[in-house]
Formats: structure tokens, C-alpha cells, sequence
């Protein structure tokens, strides 16, 4: 570029001056990229890791909602002898 100036050549200046501008560009989004990445794979857990934690999630999940079931469909149904309680099979 300095080259270009010296020589008083017009577009050899603008060349100069969309290279620079395209590199520093580039060279900017490097950067963002490499410095996501490095955040990303420091707090980032792997996928065999969060499909066991969100199978056992789901598990304690179905556990806790048939204990819920057990323990409360009688007063949320209103049966107050669980021995006459018959499902309908239609």
C-alpha cells in the first residue's frame, strides 16, 4: 500500500485497500471462531453424557409420577375403598 502511495496510483491503492479491509475481516472472524470454540468445548459435556443424564431424568420422572398416582388418586377421584376401584376395559 505504501508502495501504491508513493507511486500516486489510484488503483493500486484501492487494491491495497480492499485487500487490507478483507484480510483484517477475515482475520477478525478467525479470531471470533477460535475463541467460541475454545469457550464451546470448555462447557460443553459430550452426547453420550446428556442422553444418560436425560434418560435418568425421565426415569426418576416416571417414577415419581406413578408414586404421585399411587399415593393421590384417591382424593383426586374420590374413591374411598381402593379395593372396589376396577378399571373399565371397553
Amino acid at each position: 500500500m505504501l508502495q501504491a502511495i508513493e507511486d500516486d496510483d489510484p488503483f493500486r491503492i484501492k487494491a491495497a485497500q480492499e485487500f487490507y479491509l478483507k484480510s483484517s475481516e477475515t482475520l477478525r472472524r478467525l479470531d471470533l471462531a477460535v475463541e467460541t470454540e475454545r469457550r464451546a468445548s470448555a462447557e460443553m459435556v459430550s452426547k453420550k453424557q446428556a442422553e444418560d443424564v436425560s434418560r435418568q431424568i425421565s426415569e426418576w420422572m416416571r417414577v415419581g409420577f406413578m408414586q404421585f398416582l399411587s399415593s393421590e388418586s384417591p382424593a383426586l377421584v374420590r374413591i374411598d375403598d381402593l379395593g372396589s376401584f376396577q378399571i373399565s376395559r371397553s
